[in-house]
């Protein structure tokens, strides 16, 4: 039954099959009992830690409930309320524990039984505190109402009144022991102030005792609740409470311990059992394993030599096989290896006759890819004649633009007009592209009675070659507009440049709000009025930044562009400012705080750029346009600038 190979690999497999199945079913119990462990200490970790969050929302209900006077009377307690829940889920995971595994059955019902003393303690604690709360308030209520009484009547000095006054708040704020034995002390001294006092009638020296005599009760009733409540967190309920929690988690730890121990020990036990039966497995395995091999070894070596004495004589020498044949799989695999090699011999005949044909196909295919070639060459010159072409092409628009650039950099004013106007002043301006659609303005107009000076920065929409030509229309309707007025206000000139941008780039019916660009600016426009001292703002979506003091002062601008705006057009706000020497003034455009960092790809911020300009606001002038820029070329790094920057900080005289 058993002489096949066949026979004997499928007994060794059985065999093997089945001691892995005991294995799998001795893994498959060790880890059901694991993860029983495992969720056994899973929800003990969970009940200790909403005893833990217990333990936290019961003192802050001490601490802050009890001592507030709107709880006595609300009875609203969102630490309370807390604790319920806390206690709800803690209560579900006994239940849950006690209806599991048995392991530390006697331990959660003694925790069980805990539980309900802790809820019946807070619950008391509870009501008390709200009694007390009451009681201490009419208290309070009595002691103005007995101190007026005794001052009008003239029984106590006003000072004996302040000394009972600050008694009862010491006594209302203390809690404890000494505090009230002092009190008592002061209202047994007023007591025999009463009763010495011959000014007083019978009658009337009666009510004021007797009301003395009730008052003092409520002392001794309110000292008692107190003591009965708790002073500090280790006495009365409160420390009752606090050994409660205290008791619980520490039962619930030494539980948690003991699990680790016990899976601990099966762990030990699984690796020793698995190590045991591996041991055997290899054992048997080993012993079969020689026995079938060696009966069968001496034909497969015999195989192995003709094999490759055929491989040497290059497939083509029919060697014959001594070894007989049985019948079992090794003698049909011999006898099929035979007819193997005499199919192979003639295969390798047939392929030798395939090749050669190959071959003078593959020559022919070898000439046509020569052939193509030359093709390919001849239109890769022809490529790099178009090539050249655009590369002139590009040439003469590259000088187009560093020509608009100059241009562009006629119009500006220059860094020295601002020096002029101001003690010191800088300008940091770097495009994005070889143009920029961002611009400075810097005009100063002398009349003799006034003498002013005009200064903003812009940032027009768009940036390169389009941004350009919008910044060429801003500083020519500046221009045009200083001109036809002279003298006028930021929020006038701002108004009116709005008007062009919309009149000049709309095709609207002169109503502004039509389907023409809606293209313009953003800007931040200032005047400087160098008699009075009175610097004027206004901005379109560009705020102005003052630093005095080592304090910033932020200026808002209008939330509305120069140009076409999807709501309602509104004058522009002017805002007044009285500036003193020494005052720094900040302008800028978007680009600074929108550029992007190389590490993190998050933008500057205005935040950061108020905090940098804090910083280094003891800084001269001239070496803070040295930081602004390096700050900004570091946080920038090596990626592309997002948008064209431009900054003005200006020094008052």
């Amino acid at each position: 039954m058993f002489k096949s190979i066949k026979a004997k690999i499928l007994l060794l497999s059985l065999g093997l099959t089945f001691f892995s199945i005991l294995i799998f079913l001795f893994s498959v119990s060790f880890d059901y009992t694991k993860e029983k462990l495992n969720d056994y200490s899973a929800e003990l970790s969970d009940l200790e830690n909403l005893f833990l969050k217990d333990a936290k929302t019961i003192k802050d209900f001490i601490i802050y409930d009890l001592n507030d006077p709107i709880f006595s009377y609300t009875r609203n307690s969102i630490h309370y309320e807390e604790h319920k829940i806390y206690l709800s889920g803690a209560e579900k995971k006994l239940k849950l524990l006690l209806n599991s595994e048995k392991l530390e059955n006697d331990t959660i019902k003694y925790i069980y039984s805990r539980y309900y003393s802790l809820i019946n303690d807070i619950d008391t604690l509870f009501d008390l505190g709200c009694k007390n709360g009451i009681k201490r308030k009419y208290i309070k209520k009595e002691t103005y109402q007995l101190a007026e009484l005794l001052k009008r009547e003239k029984i106590l000095q006003p000072s004996a009144i302040v000394d009972f006054y600050n008694q009862e708040t010491d006594f209302q704020t203390s809690k404890d022991k000494v505090s009230y034995i002092r009190f008592k002390e002061q209202l047994k001294i007023i007591n025999e102030t009463i009763s010495d006092n011959q000014e007083i009638s019978g009658k009337e020296k009666t009510i004021f005792l007797d009301r003395l005599q009730k008052y003092n009760n409520d002392i001794d009733a309110l000292h008692k609740m107190d003591m009965l409540i708790g002073v500090d967190l280790n006495e009365g309920l409160k420390g009752k409470i606090d050994n409660t929690l205290l008791e619980i988690n520490s039962l619930i730890s030494k539980s948690t311990e003991r699990m680790s121990e016990i899976k601990e020990r099966l762990i030990f036990r699984f690796r020793l059992s698995f190590i045991l039966i591996s041991i055997l497995i290899i054992i048997l395995a080993l012993i079969i394993s020689f026995r079938f091999s060696k009966r069968n070894t001496y034909r497969l070596s015999e195989l192995s030599d003709h094999i490759t004495k055929f491989i040497k004589s290059k497939y083509t020498y029919r060697v014959p096989l001594k070894t007989n044949y049985i019948n079992d799989e090794i003698g049909k695999l011999i006898k099929s290896y035979q007819i193997l090699q005499s199919n192979l011999i003639d295969h390798i005949n047939n392929l030798e006759n395939i090749v050669y044909k190959r071959t003078l196909k593959v020559e022919r295919q070898k000439n046509f890819i020569a052939k193509q070639k030359e093709e390919i060459l001849a239109k890769h010159d022809e490529l790099l004649i178009k090539k050249q072409i655009v590369e002139h092409q590009n040439e003469n628009i590259l000088y187009s633009i560093y020509y608009a650039k100059r241009i562009q950099e006629a119009l500006l004013d220059d860094l020295n007009n601002l020096n002029n106007y101001f003690k010191s002043g800088f300008i940091f301006y770097q495009p994005r592209d070889i143009v920029s659609g961002d611009f400075y303005w810097i005009k100063h107009i002398n009349t003799g009675k006034t003498k002013l000076t005009y200064f903003a920065a812009a940032d027009c929409t768009g940036h390169g070659v389009p941004g350009a030509f919008m910044s060429l229309l801003g500083i020519s309707f500046l221009n045009e507009i200083l001109i036809q007025n002279k003298v006028i206000s930021p929020s006038r000139i701002l108004d009116a440049l709005r008007e062009k941008f919309i009149m000049n780039l709309s095709n609207s019916n002169g109503n502004g709000k039509g389907k023409g660009i809606s293209d313009g600016l953003d800007i931040a426009l200032c005047v400087y009025d160098h008699k009075t001292g009175i610097l004027q703002f206004a901005g379109a979506n560009r705020p102005l930044f003052l630093v005095r003091d080592n304090q910033l002062l932020e200026y808002r601008p209008d939330i509305m562009p120069i140009g076409e705006y999807y709501k309602e057009y509104k004058p522009f706000t002017n805002n007044e400012i009285n500036v003193i020497p020494n005052d720094k003034i900040y302008i800028f455009t978007d680009g600074y705080t929108d550029q992007f960092n190389e590490e993190n790809k998050k933008k500057y911020t205005r935040k950061k750029l108020k905090e940098m300009l804090l910083g280094n606001s003891s800084e001269p002038i001239e070496k803070q346009a040295d930081l602004i820029k390096s700050e900004f070329l570091k946080w920038k790094g090596t990626i592309q600038q997002t948008d064209d920057v431009l900054f003005i900080g200006i020094q008052l005289n």
